[in-house]
Order: structure tokens, then sequence, then C-alpha cells
């Protein structure tokens, strides 16, 4: 069991290496005036995504990325803002994993690979669920300015990962964003 839950934490510290790497080449798009004025109200319009295990609530322009290689609206999905410096991914999983030790692989990895110096805070609480959850600040890649927030909730039959990316130079457009998304999340 051990070995499947640390190849779990293996997969997806890659998958957030890879999409962090991919949103922040992207970040460096300009935007039209008229995107900017748009950009500003992130949670003005809503997406709503249903799905047979899970909800959630977007802003209108934030979009998920269906092209990630791991891709699946029921087991994987990242949702990225307009400027691409800002995202959420989750993880679904159809069995329990032990939320202590799943937050404690995901830091040390997090640490190692995508934030190193990075300081931690954690939390229990993130939405609707209980669990366990860290925040990581510090520099992203060595060179963003921002934070990496993570939660694992687990219950007998199913679990989640909860990843968030926000850099600092876009947190008073992304945060709210990230947040409506935190809110409205319920599984089924």
């Amino acid at each position: 069991m051990k070995t499947w839950q640390t190849n779990i934490t293996k997969y997806f510290a890659l998958i957030v290496l890879l999409t962090i790497f991919s949103c922040t080449h992207s970040s460096g798009k300009k935007e039209s005036k008229e995107e900017k004025e748009i950009n500003t109200d992130p949670v003005g319009r809503k997406n709503f995504l249903t799905r047979p295990s899970y909800k959630l609530e977007y802003p209108y322009k934030w979009a998920i990325d269906s092209t990630e290689k791991y891709y699946d609206i029921d087991a994987y999905i990242s949702i990225e803002s307009p400027s691409g410096s800002s995202f959420v991914t989750f993880m679904f999983f159809n069995t329990s994993i032990d939320e202590k030790e799943q937050i404690e692989e995901q830091i040390k990895e997090q640490l190692e690979v995508t934030m190193k110096n990075g300081e931690v805070t954690r939390f229990e609480k993130w939405g609707a669920y209980n669990g366990q959850g860290a925040t990581i600040k510090g520099r992203l890649l060595g060179i963003f300015k921002g934070e990496l927030k993570i939660f694992i909730h687990a219950t007998d039959s199913s679990s989640f990962l909860f990843l968030s990316q926000v850099q600092d130079d876009v947190r008073l457009i992304d945060e709210e964003s990230v947040k409506l998304i935190e809110n409205s999340f319920r599984l089924k």
C-alpha cells in the first residue's frame, strides 16, 4: 500500500511540475486592454461544471486545460487563469489514501522540486471539507514569487487532492477566483 501511495505522490508531483512549467511559460503573453479590464472582475460571470462525482464553479474567463497529458475530467482536471500565472488542479481517486502521509510526501516533493526553501503553514479545512493541507510560500521554480496550496481529503471509499498556484503579481485578481472554486466545490 505504501508503494502505491508513494507512486501517487510522485505522479502528482510530476503533473504539478509540468503544469507549473507550462503555466509560467504562458504567463509572458501580452493581454489587450479589453482582456485586462475583464480580468479585473474575475468572479463576475461563472462557469458551472457538474460531473457524476463532483461539481464546482469557476470564473468565466478561466479555462479547463483539456490538452494536459493526464487530462480526464473525472480523474484529473486543471483549470487555468487567463494570464496562465494561476491554476487549480484536482485529482480524484476511487480509493482512500492516507491524508497525513500524503500531505507530508507532497510537502517534501514540492520543497525539493517546485519551491525550494518555501515557508510551510498547515491547515485542516478547505472549503466544505476537513483533511490535511499546507500552504507553501516562496519562489516557484526559484523565479516567480507566489504560493502553492495543497489539500487532501479522504473517505473510506474515495479521495481527492487539490493544488492551487497563485503568483504574487496576479494575487489581487486571481485569489478571489481560486476562493470561488474552493467554496463551490462539492463531492456528490
